[in-house]
């Protein structure tokens, strides 16, 4: 298995996280794995959900691979290539940390959106290539987890009490999860961007001034 990370659809959204991954870089890239004699599985990292974020710009991922894909022969022995997105945090101490994160339940949204022709989690079937959407991606009540642990203060102390000692919280299925986590937590101002001053991990520092790159999305 070939591994890599692109951490963004489009190459708007990878320079916006300072990742200057060109859509040259990503069909050369595919290219070079297309002339191995002996085609096996990519697993690609990706991020999905950053600030103005559309899913248009998903588009431009199956672009690049359908524009190196159409140049090729027709192979009986295909390169897979495992997509796997995780949805945005707003890391503490980063200069995203006062970015909004996106409300959405990202989990197989993408094969909806991009493999729509397609049955199951296909998200492009063609030459030399076939790629797939991974079940792995984190659901709705898991990302507002992490959006508690990053952003809530001391008023949410005794419902978090409240979730990790409820057996019937963690035995739930994901919609009675969110549900759960709705009622108990203002999932808006989880969500929400931040300006400096208001950011709950505002005293968390690093080695590296980030302070001065925070900025609202």
């Amino acid at each position: 298995m070939r591994i890599t990370s692109i951490d963004g659809f489009s190459e708007r959204l990878r320079r916006l996280v300072n990742k200057p991954i060109t859509r040259g870089h990503l069909r050369h890239f595919f290219d070079a794995m297309s002339k191995h004699e002996r085609p096996h599985e990519m697993k690609i990292y990706n991020i999905v959900g950053y600030p103005t974020e559309s899913e248009e710009e998903w588009w431009e991922f199956i672009e690049d691979m359908q524009e190196v894909d159409s140049r090729l022969v027709h192979r009986a022995k295909q390169w897979s290539i495992l997509l796997h997105n995780t949805p945005f945090r707003a890391m503490p101490a980063t200069p995203a940390a006062c970015w909004s994160m996106s409300y959405k339940n990202y989990r197989g949204r993408i094969a909806q959106v991009l493999g729509a022709k397609y049955k199951g989690n296909i998200i492009y079937q063609g030459n030399a290539f076939w790629s797939v959407e991974s079940s792995g991606t984190e659901s709705l009540p898991t990302v507002t987890l992490s959006a508690i642990a990053l952003r809530g203060t001391e008023a949410d102390q005794e419902n978090v009490k409240k979730i990790a000692l409820s057996k019937s919280f963690w035995s739930a299925n994901m919609a009675v999860k969110q549900a759960t986590l709705e009622r108990y937590f203002d999932v808006a101002a989880l969500f929400r961007p931040y300006t400096t001053d208001e950011l709950p991990t505002r005293n968390i520092k690093t080695y590296l001034p980030v302070e001065g790159a925070w900025t609202r999305s």
